[in-house]
Protein backbone atom coordinates (compact mmCIF):
# COMPACT_ATOMS: atom_id res chain seq x y z
CA UNK A 1 0.00 0.00 0.00
CA UNK A 2 0.87 3.69 -0.97
CA UNK A 3 1.85 5.47 2.92
CA UNK A 4 -0.57 8.15 3.98
CA UNK A 5 0.73 11.37 5.52
CA UNK A 6 2.60 11.70 8.94
CA UNK A 7 0.61 14.73 10.50
CA UNK A 8 3.04 15.04 13.69
CA UNK A 9 7.37 15.65 12.83
CA UNK A 10 9.04 17.65 15.03
CA UNK A 11 12.21 19.08 13.94
CA UNK A 12 15.22 21.37 15.18
CA UNK A 13 12.40 23.94 16.04
CA UNK A 14 11.13 21.84 18.65
CA UNK A 15 12.48 22.92 21.92
CA UNK A 16 12.84 18.83 23.28
CA UNK A 17 15.16 17.92 19.68
CA UNK A 18 17.93 19.79 21.47
CA UNK A 19 17.17 22.97 19.43
CA UNK A 20 19.25 24.71 16.37
CA UNK A 21 22.22 24.12 18.57
CA UNK A 22 22.21 20.22 18.38
CA UNK A 23 19.51 19.71 15.58
CA UNK A 24 20.41 21.87 13.01
CA UNK A 25 19.66 20.63 9.10
CA UNK A 26 16.82 18.46 10.71
CA UNK A 27 14.10 19.62 9.04
CA UNK A 28 15.84 19.02 5.64
CA UNK A 29 17.31 15.94 6.74
CA UNK A 30 13.78 14.75 7.51
CA UNK A 31 12.17 16.01 3.96
CA UNK A 32 15.09 13.89 2.06
CA UNK A 33 13.88 10.64 4.21
CA UNK A 34 10.47 11.44 2.94
CA UNK A 35 10.87 11.48 -0.22
CA UNK A 36 13.74 8.13 -0.46
CA UNK A 37 10.50 6.38 1.53
CA UNK A 38 7.71 7.91 -0.68
CA UNK A 39 6.41 9.55 2.29
CA UNK A 40 3.37 12.18 0.23
CA UNK A 41 3.22 14.73 2.50
CA UNK A 42 3.72 15.72 6.32
CA UNK A 43 3.60 18.32 8.64
CA UNK A 44 6.22 19.95 10.79
CA UNK A 45 4.16 19.99 14.16
CA UNK A 46 6.65 22.29 16.25
CA UNK A 47 6.52 21.83 20.14
CA UNK A 48 4.48 25.23 21.83
CA UNK A 49 4.61 24.93 25.80
CA UNK A 50 3.85 28.02 27.52
CA UNK A 51 3.23 26.54 31.06
CA UNK A 52 4.95 28.70 33.77
CA UNK A 53 4.17 26.45 36.43
CA UNK A 54 5.51 23.23 35.02
CA UNK A 55 7.44 21.18 37.41
CA UNK A 56 9.84 18.21 37.17
CA UNK A 57 12.64 16.98 38.47
CA UNK A 58 16.03 16.66 36.08
CA UNK A 59 15.90 13.44 36.00
CA UNK A 60 12.28 13.12 34.15
CA UNK A 61 14.43 15.09 31.24
CA UNK A 62 16.27 14.43 28.74
CA UNK A 63 20.45 15.40 29.33
CA UNK A 64 20.34 18.38 26.65
CA UNK A 65 16.55 19.17 28.40
CA UNK A 66 18.33 19.69 31.59
CA UNK A 67 19.63 22.99 31.40
CA UNK A 68 15.90 24.25 30.89
CA UNK A 69 15.11 23.02 34.53
CA UNK A 70 15.32 26.07 37.06
CA UNK A 71 16.87 25.47 40.65
CA UNK A 72 13.02 25.57 41.95
CA UNK A 73 12.30 23.06 39.54
CA UNK A 74 10.41 24.50 36.78
CA UNK A 75 10.78 23.97 33.05
CA UNK A 76 11.20 27.25 31.31
CA UNK A 77 11.66 26.74 27.31
CA UNK A 78 12.57 29.07 24.99
CA UNK A 79 10.57 30.90 22.58
CA UNK A 80 9.37 29.06 19.58
CA UNK A 81 11.26 31.01 16.58
CA UNK A 82 8.18 31.19 14.44
CA UNK A 83 10.07 33.68 11.17
CA UNK A 84 12.48 31.26 11.45
CA UNK A 85 10.56 28.24 10.90
CA UNK A 86 8.33 29.41 8.52
CA UNK A 87 11.78 30.62 6.44
CA UNK A 88 13.34 26.55 6.99
CA UNK A 89 10.05 25.30 5.88
CA UNK A 90 9.77 27.07 2.26
CA UNK A 91 13.44 26.65 2.07
CA UNK A 92 12.54 22.83 2.17
CA UNK A 93 9.49 23.18 -0.28
CA UNK A 94 11.71 24.72 -2.96
CA UNK A 95 14.54 21.62 -2.27
CA UNK A 96 11.66 18.99 -2.30
CA UNK A 97 9.02 20.15 -5.00
CA UNK A 98 7.30 16.89 -5.30
CA UNK A 99 6.83 16.63 -1.44
CA UNK A 100 3.62 17.83 0.63
CA UNK A 101 5.05 20.07 3.63
CA UNK A 102 2.47 21.74 5.99
CA UNK A 103 3.21 24.12 8.83
CA UNK A 104 1.89 22.91 11.72
CA UNK A 105 2.43 23.08 16.00
CA UNK A 106 1.69 20.97 18.43
CA UNK A 107 0.45 22.74 21.08
CA UNK A 108 0.41 21.69 25.14
CA UNK A 109 -2.52 22.71 26.98
CA UNK A 110 -4.00 24.81 24.44
CA UNK A 111 -7.33 25.89 26.31
CA UNK A 112 -4.56 27.39 28.74
CA UNK A 113 -2.35 29.17 26.87
CA UNK A 114 -2.97 29.24 23.21
CA UNK A 115 -5.75 31.66 23.22
CA UNK A 116 -3.17 34.63 24.31
CA UNK A 117 -0.68 33.23 22.08
CA UNK A 118 -2.61 33.03 19.00
CA UNK A 119 -1.88 36.75 17.95
CA UNK A 120 1.92 36.96 18.15
CA UNK A 121 1.81 33.48 16.27
CA UNK A 122 -0.36 34.41 13.52
CA UNK A 123 -2.06 31.16 13.57
CA UNK A 124 -3.72 31.60 9.81
CA UNK A 125 -0.13 30.77 8.98
CA UNK A 126 -0.44 27.08 10.33
CA UNK A 127 -1.69 24.53 7.86
CA UNK A 128 -2.40 22.16 10.90
CA UNK A 129 -2.35 22.56 14.95
CA UNK A 130 -2.37 19.99 16.92
CA UNK A 131 -3.72 19.72 20.86
CA UNK A 132 -1.81 18.10 23.48
CA UNK A 133 -2.51 17.57 27.38
CA UNK A 134 1.02 17.36 28.36
CA UNK A 135 0.92 18.60 32.43
CA UNK A 136 -1.76 17.47 34.59
CA UNK A 137 -2.35 19.71 38.12
CA UNK A 138 -0.65 18.90 41.06
CA UNK A 139 -0.77 20.95 43.87
CA UNK A 140 0.21 24.31 43.02
CA UNK A 141 2.36 23.43 40.52
CA UNK A 142 1.61 21.09 37.17
CA UNK A 143 3.91 17.90 36.03
CA UNK A 144 4.19 15.92 33.40
CA UNK A 145 3.21 12.05 33.72
CA UNK A 146 6.00 10.61 34.21
CA UNK A 147 6.97 12.87 37.35
CA UNK A 148 3.34 12.52 38.53
CA UNK A 149 3.83 8.29 38.67
CA UNK A 150 6.61 8.81 41.25
CA UNK A 151 4.48 10.92 43.68
CA UNK A 152 1.23 9.07 43.09
CA UNK A 153 -0.81 6.10 43.23
CA UNK A 154 -0.71 5.17 39.18
CA UNK A 155 -4.31 4.75 38.90
CA UNK A 156 -5.24 8.27 40.48
CA UNK A 157 -2.41 10.25 37.63
CA UNK A 158 -4.07 8.03 34.45
CA UNK A 159 -7.83 9.72 35.68
CA UNK A 160 -6.57 12.74 36.33
CA UNK A 161 -5.07 13.18 32.85
CA UNK A 162 -8.48 12.26 31.34
CA UNK A 163 -10.35 13.74 33.17
CA UNK A 164 -8.79 17.31 32.18
CA UNK A 165 -9.18 15.78 28.76
CA UNK A 166 -13.08 17.06 28.31
CA UNK A 167 -12.40 20.78 29.42
CA UNK A 168 -9.38 21.25 27.26
CA UNK A 169 -11.82 20.69 24.37
CA UNK A 170 -14.61 22.48 25.20
CA UNK A 171 -12.42 25.41 25.05
CA UNK A 172 -12.47 27.89 22.21
CA UNK A 173 -8.62 27.63 21.35
CA UNK A 174 -8.17 26.87 17.77
CA UNK A 175 -6.46 23.58 17.26
CA UNK A 176 -8.06 20.57 14.98
CA UNK A 177 -6.61 17.25 16.59
CA UNK A 178 -6.36 15.90 19.56
CA UNK A 179 -2.92 14.03 20.16
CA UNK A 180 -1.73 11.16 21.80
CA UNK A 181 -4.59 10.69 23.98
CA UNK A 182 -3.20 7.68 25.80
CA UNK A 183 -0.08 9.79 27.16
CA UNK A 184 -0.09 9.01 30.55
CA UNK A 185 -0.04 5.62 29.36
CA UNK A 186 3.49 6.15 28.07
CA UNK A 187 4.79 6.56 30.77
CA UNK A 188 3.03 3.69 32.79
CA UNK A 189 5.41 2.74 35.64
CA UNK A 190 5.09 -1.11 34.74
CA UNK A 191 8.24 -2.29 36.20
CA UNK A 192 6.74 -1.77 39.62
CA UNK A 193 2.67 -2.37 38.65
CA UNK A 194 3.01 -4.61 35.97
CA UNK A 195 1.45 -3.94 32.36
CA UNK A 196 -1.44 -1.16 32.18
CA UNK A 197 -4.94 -2.90 31.31
CA UNK A 198 -7.20 -0.09 29.84
CA UNK A 199 -10.37 -1.97 30.34
CA UNK A 200 -9.87 -0.32 34.05
CA UNK A 201 -10.24 3.39 33.00
CA UNK A 202 -12.54 2.45 30.13
CA UNK A 203 -15.22 4.73 31.40
CA UNK A 204 -12.57 7.44 31.92
CA UNK A 205 -11.40 7.05 28.45
CA UNK A 206 -14.98 6.88 27.37
CA UNK A 207 -16.25 10.18 28.58
CA UNK A 208 -12.71 11.71 27.35
CA UNK A 209 -13.28 10.66 23.87
CA UNK A 210 -17.31 11.53 23.76
CA UNK A 211 -16.50 15.15 24.70
CA UNK A 212 -13.95 15.38 22.31
CA UNK A 213 -16.71 13.96 19.26
CA UNK A 214 -18.95 16.18 20.59
CA UNK A 215 -16.49 18.69 20.00
CA UNK A 216 -16.09 18.52 16.03
CA UNK A 217 -12.17 17.73 16.31
CA UNK A 218 -10.13 14.56 15.15
CA UNK A 219 -8.46 12.08 17.98
CA UNK A 220 -4.65 11.28 16.51
CA UNK A 221 -3.24 8.09 16.11
CA UNK A 222 -0.06 8.32 17.98
CA UNK A 223 2.13 5.47 16.26
CA UNK A 224 4.35 5.39 19.10
CA UNK A 225 1.45 2.85 20.30
CA UNK A 226 -1.38 2.02 18.97
CA UNK A 227 -4.16 0.42 20.80
CA UNK A 228 -7.20 -1.28 18.73
CA UNK A 229 -9.46 -0.45 21.80
CA UNK A 230 -8.87 3.25 21.51
CA UNK A 231 -9.94 3.20 17.87
CA UNK A 232 -13.05 1.18 18.68
CA UNK A 233 -13.85 2.97 21.18
CA UNK A 234 -13.44 6.57 19.74
CA UNK A 235 -15.59 4.97 16.95
CA UNK A 236 -18.23 3.81 19.58
CA UNK A 237 -18.26 7.61 21.51
CA UNK A 238 -18.94 9.14 17.96
CA UNK A 239 -15.51 9.73 16.61
CA UNK A 240 -15.99 11.35 12.96
CA UNK A 241 -11.97 11.44 11.76
CA UNK A 242 -8.33 10.14 12.94
CA UNK A 243 -4.97 11.46 12.30
CA UNK A 244 -2.10 9.79 11.88
CA UNK A 245 1.59 11.04 12.97
CA UNK A 246 4.12 9.28 13.91
CA UNK A 247 5.72 11.93 16.65
CA UNK A 248 9.19 11.53 15.03
CA UNK A 249 12.00 14.05 16.06
CA UNK A 250 14.83 12.54 14.37
CA UNK A 251 14.54 11.69 10.29
CA UNK A 252 14.96 8.01 11.34
CA UNK A 253 11.32 7.80 12.84
CA UNK A 254 9.79 9.37 10.67
CA UNK A 255 7.00 7.45 9.19
CA UNK A 256 6.82 4.47 11.80
CA UNK A 257 4.24 2.37 12.21
CA UNK A 258 2.35 4.56 9.99
CA UNK A 259 1.35 1.46 7.58
CA UNK A 260 -0.09 -0.56 10.63
CA UNK A 261 -2.43 2.82 11.73
CA UNK A 262 -3.47 3.13 8.35
CA UNK A 263 -4.77 -0.85 8.69
CA UNK A 264 -6.16 -0.30 11.91
CA UNK A 265 -8.14 3.07 11.44
CA UNK A 266 -9.66 1.49 7.82
CA UNK A 267 -10.42 -1.71 10.10
CA UNK A 268 -12.45 0.57 12.05
CA UNK A 269 -14.26 2.65 9.52
CA UNK A 270 -12.26 5.70 8.99
CA UNK A 271 -11.16 5.80 5.56
CA UNK A 272 -8.51 8.33 3.70
CA UNK A 273 -9.09 11.52 1.38
CA UNK A 274 -8.28 11.61 -2.42
CA UNK A 275 -5.74 14.77 -0.42
CA UNK A 276 -3.72 12.61 1.60
CA UNK A 277 -2.65 15.40 3.57
CA UNK A 278 -6.56 15.71 4.54
CA UNK A 279 -7.87 14.02 7.77
CA UNK A 280 -9.02 10.21 7.75
CA UNK A 281 -12.70 10.47 8.27
CA UNK A 282 -15.73 7.71 8.67
CA UNK A 283 -17.55 7.41 4.94
CA UNK A 284 -21.12 7.92 5.87
CA UNK A 285 -23.29 10.62 4.33
CA UNK A 286 -25.64 12.97 5.79
CA UNK A 287 -28.30 12.31 7.42
CA UNK A 288 -31.79 13.03 5.81
CA UNK A 289 -34.54 14.32 7.53
CA UNK A 290 -36.87 13.01 10.30
CA UNK A 291 -40.53 12.03 9.53
CA UNK A 292 -43.65 12.36 12.13
CA UNK A 293 -42.84 10.39 15.04
CA UNK A 294 -46.35 8.94 14.74
CA UNK A 295 -45.59 6.97 11.43
CA UNK A 296 -44.79 3.21 11.94
CA UNK A 297 -41.16 2.74 11.65
CA UNK A 298 -38.52 -0.45 10.81
CA UNK A 299 -36.25 0.04 13.84
CA UNK A 300 -34.61 -3.01 13.69
CA UNK A 301 -30.81 -2.78 14.73
CA UNK A 302 -29.68 -5.30 11.78
CA UNK A 303 -31.99 -7.99 9.84
CA UNK A 304 -35.01 -8.23 11.59
CA UNK A 305 -36.44 -11.88 10.72
CA UNK A 306 -35.30 -15.62 11.43
CA UNK A 307 -32.05 -16.82 9.74
CA UNK A 308 -32.41 -18.19 6.27
CA UNK A 309 -31.32 -21.73 5.60
CA UNK A 310 -28.47 -22.76 4.34
CA UNK A 311 -26.28 -20.41 5.36
CA UNK A 312 -24.17 -21.58 8.50
CA UNK A 313 -21.75 -19.41 9.96
CA UNK A 314 -23.08 -16.21 8.51
CA UNK A 315 -25.37 -14.44 11.54
CA UNK A 316 -25.40 -11.07 10.29
CA UNK A 317 -26.39 -9.58 13.84
CA UNK A 318 -23.57 -11.03 15.50
CA UNK A 319 -21.88 -7.98 17.80
CA UNK A 320 -18.40 -8.32 16.24
CA UNK A 321 -17.28 -6.55 13.35
CA UNK A 322 -17.71 -8.94 10.03
CA UNK A 323 -16.50 -8.13 6.72
CA UNK A 324 -19.17 -8.26 4.18
CA UNK A 325 -18.52 -10.45 1.10
CA UNK A 326 -21.03 -11.11 -1.77
CA UNK A 327 -22.43 -14.58 1.16
CA UNK A 328 -23.05 -12.92 3.79
CA UNK A 329 -24.74 -9.79 2.05
CA UNK A 330 -27.13 -12.61 0.43
CA UNK A 331 -27.77 -13.56 4.01
CA UNK A 332 -28.69 -10.61 6.05
CA UNK A 333 -30.67 -9.73 2.32
CA UNK A 334 -32.35 -12.89 3.16
CA UNK A 335 -33.41 -11.88 6.34
CA UNK A 336 -34.07 -8.60 5.76
CA UNK A 337 -36.49 -8.87 2.28
CA UNK A 338 -37.86 -12.81 2.75
CA UNK A 339 -40.93 -12.17 0.37
CA UNK A 340 -38.54 -10.86 -2.59
CA UNK A 341 -36.33 -12.79 -4.82
CA UNK A 342 -32.88 -13.69 -4.42
CA UNK A 343 -31.60 -12.59 -7.96
CA UNK A 344 -28.11 -13.60 -9.50
CA UNK A 345 -24.87 -13.96 -8.08
CA UNK A 346 -24.26 -11.02 -10.44
CA UNK A 347 -26.61 -8.76 -8.84
CA UNK A 348 -25.37 -9.92 -5.25
CA UNK A 349 -22.05 -8.61 -6.75
CA UNK A 350 -23.67 -5.03 -8.16
CA UNK A 351 -25.31 -4.93 -4.64
CA UNK A 352 -21.98 -5.21 -2.90
CA UNK A 353 -20.70 -2.40 -5.00
CA UNK A 354 -23.27 -0.41 -4.01
CA UNK A 355 -23.05 -1.02 -0.54
CA UNK A 356 -19.34 -0.16 -0.87
CA UNK A 357 -19.40 2.89 -2.80
CA UNK A 358 -21.93 4.60 0.46
CA UNK A 359 -18.33 4.01 2.42
CA UNK A 360 -19.85 0.73 4.28
CA UNK A 361 -17.55 -2.40 4.35
CA UNK A 362 -19.26 -4.41 7.62
CA UNK A 363 -22.47 -6.34 7.79
CA UNK A 364 -22.56 -4.32 11.28
CA UNK A 365 -22.24 -0.70 9.51
CA UNK A 366 -25.11 -1.62 6.94
CA UNK A 367 -26.87 -2.97 9.67
CA UNK A 368 -26.34 0.52 11.54
CA UNK A 369 -27.08 2.37 8.22
CA UNK A 370 -30.42 0.41 7.42
CA UNK A 371 -31.74 0.89 11.04
CA UNK A 372 -34.61 3.72 11.31
CA UNK A 373 -35.73 3.04 7.51
CA UNK A 374 -38.98 1.74 7.29
CA UNK A 375 -39.00 -1.37 5.05
CA UNK A 376 -42.34 -1.28 4.79
CA UNK A 377 -42.82 2.81 3.93
CA UNK A 378 -40.11 2.36 1.05
CA UNK A 379 -41.81 -0.28 0.10
CA UNK A 380 -45.21 0.87 -0.36
CA UNK A 381 -43.65 3.79 -1.92
CA UNK A 382 -41.57 2.13 -4.66
CA UNK A 383 -43.88 -0.56 -5.27
CA UNK A 384 -43.88 -1.28 -8.92
CA UNK A 385 -46.06 -4.66 -10.80
CA UNK A 386 -43.56 -5.97 -11.12
CA UNK A 387 -41.19 -8.28 -9.01
CA UNK A 388 -38.06 -7.13 -7.82
CA UNK A 389 -34.64 -8.50 -6.42
CA UNK A 390 -33.53 -8.04 -2.58
CA UNK A 391 -30.40 -6.14 -4.29
CA UNK A 392 -33.33 -3.50 -5.49
CA UNK A 393 -34.82 -3.33 -2.14
CA UNK A 394 -31.44 -2.61 -0.56
CA UNK A 395 -30.82 0.16 -3.04
CA UNK A 396 -34.07 1.57 -2.56
CA UNK A 397 -33.07 1.96 1.49
CA UNK A 398 -29.80 3.15 0.77
CA UNK A 399 -31.60 6.13 -1.25
CA UNK A 400 -33.94 6.52 1.42
CA UNK A 401 -31.35 6.46 3.84
CA UNK A 402 -28.34 8.63 2.17
CA UNK A 403 -30.35 10.65 -0.54
CA UNK A 404 -28.51 12.58 -2.92
CA UNK A 405 -24.65 11.42 -1.24
CA UNK A 406 -25.62 8.11 -2.25
CA UNK A 407 -26.91 9.25 -6.01
CA UNK A 408 -23.00 10.90 -6.20
CA UNK A 409 -21.48 7.80 -4.89
CA UNK A 410 -23.24 4.95 -7.06
CA UNK A 411 -24.47 7.04 -9.94
CA UNK A 412 -21.44 4.99 -12.23
CA UNK A 413 -22.17 1.86 -10.52
CA UNK A 414 -23.78 -0.68 -13.41
CA UNK A 415 -24.34 -1.14 -16.88
CA UNK A 416 -27.60 1.15 -16.85
CA UNK A 417 -26.73 4.55 -18.65
CA UNK A 418 -29.69 6.08 -16.91
CA UNK A 419 -29.33 5.31 -13.76
CA UNK A 420 -28.59 8.65 -11.65
CA UNK A 421 -31.50 9.87 -13.72
CA UNK A 422 -33.96 7.09 -12.46
CA UNK A 423 -32.10 7.06 -8.89
CA UNK A 424 -32.87 11.37 -8.61
CA UNK A 425 -36.93 9.97 -9.92
CA UNK A 426 -36.82 7.36 -7.20
CA UNK A 427 -35.30 9.88 -4.57
CA UNK A 428 -38.27 12.48 -5.18
CA UNK A 429 -40.73 9.69 -4.26
CA UNK A 430 -38.84 8.93 -1.44
CA UNK A 431 -37.66 12.38 -0.16
CA UNK A 432 -38.80 12.42 3.61
CA UNK A 433 -41.17 10.12 3.70
CA UNK A 434 -39.30 7.04 5.29
CA UNK A 435 -36.25 7.60 8.28
CA UNK A 436 -36.93 7.33 11.59
CA UNK A 437 -35.02 8.85 14.29
CA UNK A 438 -32.18 6.88 16.63
CA UNK A 439 -32.14 9.36 19.55
CA UNK A 440 -32.75 7.40 22.58
CA UNK A 441 -29.84 6.05 24.84
CA UNK A 442 -30.10 3.47 27.86
CA UNK A 443 -28.15 5.05 31.06
CA UNK A 444 -27.95 3.87 34.11
CA UNK A 445 -25.53 1.84 36.17
CA UNK A 446 -26.97 -1.19 34.77
CA UNK A 447 -26.90 -0.42 31.09
CA UNK A 448 -23.96 -2.60 29.57
CA UNK A 449 -20.92 -1.08 28.39
CA UNK A 450 -21.56 -2.26 24.69
CA UNK A 451 -24.68 0.50 24.92
CA UNK A 452 -22.43 3.16 26.53
CA UNK A 453 -22.54 6.28 24.25
CA UNK A 454 -24.49 4.50 21.99
CA UNK A 455 -27.74 6.16 20.01
CA UNK A 456 -31.00 3.89 19.50
CA UNK A 457 -34.46 3.97 18.27
CA UNK A 458 -37.93 3.63 20.49
CA UNK A 459 -37.79 0.06 19.09
CA UNK A 460 -34.57 -1.59 20.29
CA UNK A 461 -34.75 0.58 23.19
CA UNK A 462 -37.81 -2.02 24.07
CA UNK A 463 -35.91 -4.79 22.52
CA UNK A 464 -32.88 -4.18 25.42
CA UNK A 465 -34.91 -3.73 28.13
CA UNK A 466 -36.88 -6.87 27.49
CA UNK A 467 -33.19 -8.14 26.92
CA UNK A 468 -31.74 -7.16 30.55
CA UNK A 469 -35.15 -8.11 32.52
CA UNK A 470 -35.16 -11.37 31.08
CA UNK A 471 -31.85 -12.67 31.79
CA UNK A 472 -32.15 -10.94 35.55
CA UNK A 473 -35.95 -12.23 36.35
CA UNK A 474 -36.42 -14.51 33.81
CA UNK A 475 -37.97 -14.58 30.65
CA UNK A 476 -41.90 -14.50 31.90
CA UNK A 477 -41.08 -11.13 33.13
CA UNK A 478 -40.08 -9.44 29.55
CA UNK A 479 -43.47 -11.13 27.89
CA UNK A 480 -46.06 -8.64 25.63
CA UNK A 481 -48.25 -9.93 23.77
CA UNK A 482 -47.62 -9.20 20.57
CA UNK A 483 -44.24 -8.07 20.82
CA UNK A 484 -42.34 -10.26 22.98
CA UNK A 485 -42.77 -14.12 22.89
CA UNK A 486 -41.24 -16.65 23.60
CA UNK A 487 -42.38 -18.79 20.90
CA UNK A 488 -41.28 -17.25 18.33
CA UNK A 489 -45.18 -16.73 16.41
CA UNK A 490 -45.05 -13.21 16.21
CA UNK A 491 -47.10 -11.88 13.75
CA UNK A 492 -44.60 -11.54 10.72
CA UNK A 493 -45.60 -7.86 10.06
CA UNK A 494 -43.39 -7.51 13.29
CA UNK A 495 -40.53 -8.76 12.07
CA UNK A 496 -39.32 -10.63 15.18
CA UNK A 497 -35.55 -11.04 16.02
CA UNK A 498 -34.60 -13.39 18.59
CA UNK A 499 -32.38 -12.33 21.33
CA UNK A 500 -30.26 -14.92 23.23
CA UNK A 501 -30.73 -15.47 26.65
CA UNK A 502 -27.71 -17.61 28.53
CA UNK A 503 -30.40 -20.04 30.47
CA UNK A 504 -33.33 -20.06 28.35
CA UNK A 505 -34.54 -20.50 24.90
CA UNK A 506 -34.50 -17.29 22.77
CA UNK A 507 -37.02 -14.40 23.30
CA UNK A 508 -38.50 -13.35 20.25
CA UNK A 509 -39.06 -9.30 20.09
CA UNK A 510 -40.67 -7.36 17.33
CA UNK A 511 -38.74 -4.59 15.88
CA UNK A 512 -41.47 -3.03 13.79
CA UNK A 513 -43.33 -0.72 16.17
CA UNK A 514 -44.39 2.93 15.58
CA UNK A 515 -42.04 5.27 17.74
CA UNK A 516 -44.38 6.42 20.07
CA UNK A 517 -45.88 2.77 21.17
CA UNK A 518 -42.41 1.69 21.53
CA UNK A 519 -41.77 4.19 23.85
CA UNK A 520 -44.55 3.77 25.48
CA UNK A 521 -43.81 -0.34 25.78
CA UNK A 522 -40.27 0.39 26.92
CA UNK A 523 -41.47 2.79 29.71
CA UNK A 524 -43.54 -0.36 30.87
CA UNK A 525 -40.77 -2.56 30.89
CA UNK A 526 -37.82 -0.05 32.67
CA UNK A 527 -41.49 0.23 35.63
CA UNK A 528 -40.97 -3.67 35.11
CA UNK A 529 -36.93 -3.97 35.94
CA UNK A 530 -37.48 -1.16 38.27
CA UNK A 531 -34.31 1.47 39.28
CA UNK A 532 -30.72 0.77 37.38
CA UNK A 533 -31.67 2.01 34.12
CA UNK A 534 -32.96 5.77 32.76
CA UNK A 535 -34.21 5.93 29.22
CA UNK A 536 -33.10 9.68 27.68
CA UNK A 537 -34.38 11.04 24.42
CA UNK A 538 -32.95 13.91 22.54
CA UNK A 539 -31.29 14.34 26.11
CA UNK A 540 -34.56 14.07 27.73
CA UNK A 541 -35.06 12.04 30.62
CA UNK A 542 -38.41 9.88 30.10
CA UNK A 543 -38.42 7.37 32.71
CA UNK A 544 -37.74 7.14 35.36
CA UNK A 545 -39.35 10.84 35.44
CA UNK A 546 -36.87 13.07 37.92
Amino acid sequence: MSLPADSHVHSQFSWDTGGPALAAGRMEATCARAVRIGLPALFFTEHLDLDPDWWTAPEDMEDHAKPLVGDDGLVRTPAFDVEGYLAEVERCRALFPGLRIGTGLEVGQPHRHLAGAAPWLGLDRFDRVLGSLHTIPDGDVRCEPNTAFRRHVPGEVVRAYLAEIPAMVASDAPFAVVTHLDYALRYWPEEGVGPVDPREFEEEFRVALRALAASGRALELNTRRLWPWLVDWWRQEGGRAVSLGSDAHEPARLAHGLPEAAAMAEAFGFLPAADPAELWRRREPLAVATPPRDEVHDEEETTGGREPEGMPGDDPSRDEATALTERRLAALLAQRYPRDTAGSDRGMGFGLELVRAAGIDTVEGLAAALDGVDGLAVRRHMDTATEVTRVRRLDDELLARFGEDYIVATAGIGRGEHREEQLRARHERLRDQVVATADYRLLGEDSPPRLRGTTMPAARVVREVAHLLAERDGASRALFDGVVSRSGGLDHAARARPVALDAEEPLWVATQIAPREAERLAVQLLERYGEGLVLMRAGERIHPPR
